[in-house]
């Protein structure tokens, strides 16, 4: 997953044209959409380019589906790397089906040891 945070988040992997579409923060959903519990107002703590999510300088992608989650992310100033994959026990949602976010918690304490002059931006 590193490997992949490297190439995606640096860019290896485009024209350099592409990769500065992907990483561009004011591209995605910018507002909530009607109906969509997981839709935000994109702001510095989270904005979507094209297929990563930008964090203050950090690029990274988080799924969350399946009974997963995970984060690959990559500093491109400093070519640091963070990765981070958690599988779900049944005793982690609530009786409504909610999660805790734990592993988003440890990503941001990683990264504020790792690079902690621009660490990833937590709300």
């Amino acid at each position: 997953m590193t490997r992949t945070a490297i190439g995606i988040g640096s860019g290896r992997l485009l024209t350099r044209p592409s990769y500065r579409q992907q990483i561009d923060p004011h591209l995605g959903f910018g507002h909530p959409q009607t109906g969509c519990e997981r839709c935000t107002t994109l702001n510095r703590f989270y904005g979507y380019g094209l297929g990563v999510v930008r964090n203050g300088s950090w690029i990274l992608q988080n799924p969350l589906f399946g009974g997963y989650a995970a984060i690959e992310s990559y500093l491109p100033p400093k070519r640091i790397s963070i990765a981070l994959a958690v599988t779900f026990k049944p005793s982690a949602f609530d009786s409504q089906g909610n999660y805790t976010s734990y592993w988003q918690t440890l990503y941001g304490k990683i990264g504020a040891v790792i690079a902690p002059h621009n660490p990833p931006l937590t709300p």
